[in-house]
């Protein structure tokens, strides 16, 4: 699959300042919404993925801390995103 908006890796990148960057949740929040508003719901070519990318924006934006977000739900929706658009290939 073409990947003319990097998608794959900015959501990779994206997973990654989630779970492992350094600083407080809020900061990593702050990030995570920057990354992903930064790449728009544009690249994802189905409607349920657009309404996913919507849902993750909101979800993040509501929330005051990472604590205060629902993580999981959050990690699998943005994985679910990943893995649809690298056609289920681990980014390398």
């Amino acid at each position: 699959m073409k990947d003319p908006h990097n998608t794959v890796e900015r959501l990779t990148n994206t997973l990654s300042v989630l779970v492992s960057d350094i600083g407080d949740g809020r900061a990593r929040l702050k990030r995570v919404h920057t990354m992903l508003g930064s790449l728009g719901e544009d690249p994802f070519p189905l409607a349920e993925d657009k309404e996913k990318y919507r849902w993750i924006m909101e979800g993040i934006s509501k929330a005051q801390t990472l604590e205060s977000l629902d993580t999981e739900l959050v990690l699998k929706a943005i994985w679910d995103l990943y893995w649809r658009m690298s056609s289920n290939q681990l980014y390398v």
